[in-house]
């Protein structure tokens, strides 16, 4: 049928027509506003229908239930006036269009395009488009087909949204330039590839961009997108300050969806508002050099994701990251970013305010967050990393009041080298390290650090005895073992014995100085302190609590000499047999050794050991004086000997 040029006025009805070619109507124009004007419904085109080259239509094109076996061309065509209650201009709903649609020259469509159960046996393009939609729809695609792909290319202008629900599409996706209000790809599925590039998507009532429940087989492109919706803003009367995580909006949702290929949304890719990964599957995801700005909120929410790596270099982020509970099998890249913003979750109130947040998380290989500023907290509690976590040069800004909360997390190696000293609390409760590699300005000296049950192999070297001393100190306010022995443990297994009974030395000093029950409020505790302090004072200064034997070796050589010394000079002589006797005079005359200052000085400075010295002499005068202090001083020694070898016995 040839139409070319032809004027219509009202309603022209082919409803059920069989043509067994074109249909062309170039440069035909039709009048019939608000209406249905040209009904083609339930016909049958053997041929391809030609409304191009002028082709102007105002009014309803209805091709329901239509058969087409060629194309349908809109080239530079200009349709307008819907429908006025539906908002429906082209009418597609269960036709059949064998060889696709296309408008490769600029074409205007002020209404909806309607594509429900429709199928395209080729490609749906659309190139330099101007779509203006109704009821805020362009074109509304539900449980449709696409045997060549759905193309909207050539920078095509769109006032409503793009819906392509539910649908098959063999070939690609492609958005390129489109500059509109939303993309929707959800519950379809693609056999190739989904790029969406260049374009900008502003969405006033919704998510921006949504591809959920979906499968992709190709990638999925982002580079140079701009994303902007509401999903980030607080309903009225809202909390500001809590994320967005429990609503069902996002600016770009790409939940439950698996992709086999990769995720690119690189440099150039901007989202204003949270980009939604919930049970993504896909073996790559790349944000490089992204810009999302969600203050207060969430820019990324991928819990449960499933990828084999995970790449947010250099990325800036205003607003909270969450990986949490997901499964890297790979690398997690998070280097040069800058997380300037925080969020907190409305299902995890207790959390806090963050900036990342990966807890649960398991990262195969590597996690690398070097030279990246995150203002406020990192969460690594329950991650478990298969080889290091590295906070090179990181800035750990803390300003919800922890720098880092890395409880029970479990990792071969962590490098914790800051580029600055925290600006918050460094929690590592009960987490497991093969090697821990730090310095001293890693660790606040304000704020709390958290150790308890921290367990570690191997230490790096670049931190002093002294320094990691302090370390420990810092580290429990409230003096507690198990720190201390975790450090000597870890130096006794590098073969730095030394060092371990340094460390040990130090954790029992600390024990008896913070006894923990300096009461002022009670005598009995206050004088049980006292004498805590005291007795620790003496075994300190023997023999260093057993950890300075020398010290007791030292001592009773210089009591036995001294004592020898005093009893050879001031000993003597008796006078009790009328015969000036050497030394002191016997308790029994007939019974006794021969004098031996020396031997007596030992006898009495070892207590449980008999020379029958002890008992045979009566010393009198200043060498009485020397006796006692001998005696109280071996019964000293040998307490001391006694308790230090028990804690040994009990530490082994």
């Amino acid at each position: 049928m040839d139409a070319r040029g032809a004027r219509f006025n009202g309603k022209v009805r082919f409803a059920g027509a069989r043509l067994g070619g074109d249909l062309n109507l170039q440069s035909a124009q039709h009048d019939h506003p608000d209406a249905c004007a040209i009904d083609f419904s339930g016909a049958e085109i053997r041929g391809s229908a030609h409304l191009r080259s002028g082709f102007s239509c105002r009014g309803v094109l209805d091709y329901r239930h239509a058969t087409i076996t060629g194309q349908l061309r809109l080239d530079r065509a200009a349709i307008t006036s819907p429908h006025s209650s539906s908002g429906m201009v082209i009418a597609l709903d269960w036709a059949g269009i064998a060889g696709g649609v296309e408008a490769t020259e600029p074409v205007v469509v002020d209404g909806v395009i309607n594509l429900v159960g429709t199928r395209v046996g080729g490609v749906f393009r659309i190139r330099d488009g101007q779509l203006t939609g109704r009821g805020g729809r362009a074109i509304n695609a539900v449980a449709a087909s696409f045997g060549a792909g759905f193309r909207l290319e050539g920078g095509s202008r769109l006032s409503g949204a793009v819906r392509v629900a539910t649908c098959t599409i063999s070939g690609d996706v492609v958005l390129d330039g489109v500059e509109g209000t939303s993309f929707d790809l959800s519950n379809s599925t693609v056999s190739g590839l989904v790029s969406i590039c260049n374009g900008k998507l502003m969405s006033q009532g919704g998510d921006a961009l949504r591809i959920a429940t979906s499968e992709v087989s190709g990638d999925l492109k982002l580079a140079g997108l701009e994303l902007a919706g509401d999903g980030c803003e607080p309903e009225d009367g809202g909390d500001a300050g809590k994320s967005s995580v429990d609503l069902l909006v996002a600016t770009a949702h790409l939940s439950d969806t698996t992709i086999r290929g990769r995720l690119h949304a690189g440099t150039g890719f901007r989202c204003s508002g949270e980009v939604r990964l919930v049970n993504l599957v896909v073996p790559h995801v790349t944000f490089h050099g992204a810009v999302l700005e969600a203050p207060g909120e969430l820019v990324i929410s991928a819990s449960n994701l499933t990828v084999d790596t995970v790449v947010l270099s250099k990325i800036s982020a205003d607003g909270g990251v969450v990986l949490a509970s997901s499964e890297i099998r790979h690398v997690l890249r998070i280097t040069e970013a800058a997380v300037t913003g925080g969020a907190r979750r409305m299902d995890l109130e207790e959390v806090g305010s963050f900036s990342l947040d990966l807890t649960g998380t398991t990262v195969g290989r590597q996690l690398n967050m070097a030279e990246s500023s995150f203002a406020d907290k990192v969460i690594l509690a329950d991650a478990v990393i298969g080889q290091d976590v590295r906070l090179d040069d990181a800035q750990l800004g803390g300003r919800s009041g922890c720098a880092l909360d890395a409880v029970r997390l479990k990792a071969s190696v962590v490098r914790l080298l800051p580029a600055e000293m925290p600006g918050g609390a460094i929690r590592l409760a009960n987490a497991q390290v093969g090697l821990l590699v730090d310095r001293a300005a890693a660790w606040p000296r304000e704020h709390e650090v958290d150790l308890a049950g921290f367990s570690y192999e191997r230490l790096t070297a670049e931190v002093t005895l002294p320094e990691r001393l302090s370390w420990l100190e810092l580290a429990t306010p409230q003096f507690v073992p198990g720190p201390y022995e975790q450090l000597a443990n870890c130096l006794t297994a590098a073969g730095d014995k030394d060092g371990a009974r340094t460390v040990r030395l130090a954790a029992v000093r600390r024990s008896y100085r913070e006894p923990g029950m300096r009461d002022t409020r009670s005598v009995r505790r206050r004088v049980r302190y006292a004498l805590r302090r005291g007795w620790g004072f003496l075994q300190d200064s023997v023999l260093g609590y057993g950890y300075r034997p020398s010290r007791a070796v030292v001592l009773f050589v210089l009591l036995w000499g001294l004592g020898g010394a005093a009893f050879a000079l001031g000993s003597g002589p008796c006078l009790l047999t009328g015969v000036p006797e050497l030394g002191p005079c016997a308790v029994k005359a007939d019974e006794h050794p021969a004098w031996d200052p020396f031997l007596y000085a030992l006898d009495l400075l070892i207590p449980l050991l008999d020379l029958g010295h002890e008992k045979a002499w009566d010393v009198i005068g200043p060498s009485k004086a020397v006796m006692w202090v001998l005696m109280v001083s071996g019964w000293v020694l040998a307490t001391a000997i006694i308790a230090a070898a028990s804690r040994t016995l009990r530490r082994n």
